[in-house]
């Protein structure tokens, strides 16, 4: 007896496959985002929307204590906004104690702060290990300048938030 192909089964996969492709072509796109960290014992660096279609690269150097923002310009290619802070006031340390850094980005929708420009949509964490403190940081926007390719040249990058996620220090052994 010899196997004979219905019609019907060839048409039940080919009509799913044009919903499928329907579905895809209509379906509204939900745009991605994604940043990128990394870091050694002296640098950590990371990215993060400023805006939509904007993004600042943010780098903590842990020798020092700065903490640096550069959004480059959509004409040249240059940076032409520059933010900067030192944050090692921001964190108490007992005498003698090294800080330890680790530095993340995350995305927010915070209300203008009292300068009045707007904070730019990355947030940036930095905790210190030792004293177990983590310090939130935003950067004033202003999208107006970046559409006009104005430099901002010694933007300051403010502290937000503060939250101690250990109680206990560490001692050294």
């Amino acid at each position: 007896m010899r196997w004979k192909t219905r019609p019907h089964r060839l048409l039940w996969p080919a009509i799913m496959l044009a919903v499928g492709l329907a579905m895809g072509r209509f379906w509204p796109e939900t745009p991605l985002g994604a940043v990128a960290t990394d870091s050694n014992s002296v640098c950590m660096i990371a990215t993060g929307a400023m805006d939509l279609g904007i993004e600042a690269v943010f780098v903590l150097d842990a020798i020092t204590g700065e903490l640096k923002a550069g959004v480059l310009s959509r004409r040249n290619g240059a940076f032409r906004a520059q933010y900067r802070r030192n944050i090692t006031g921001d964190f108490e340390m007992p005498e003698g104690k090294k800080m330890q850094f680790l530095l993340v980005t995350g995305n927010s929708d915070l209300i203008r702060p009292p300068t009045g420009a707007r904070f730019g949509g990355a947030v940036v964490y930095v905790a210190e290990v030792n004293s177990g403190v983590i310090r939130a940081y935003g950067v004033p926007w202003v999208p107006q300048l970046h559409a006009q390719d104005q430099p901002v040249l010694n933007g300051v990058m403010m502290p937000l938030g503060k939250w101690k996620f250990r109680g206990a220090e560490i001692r050294e052994p």
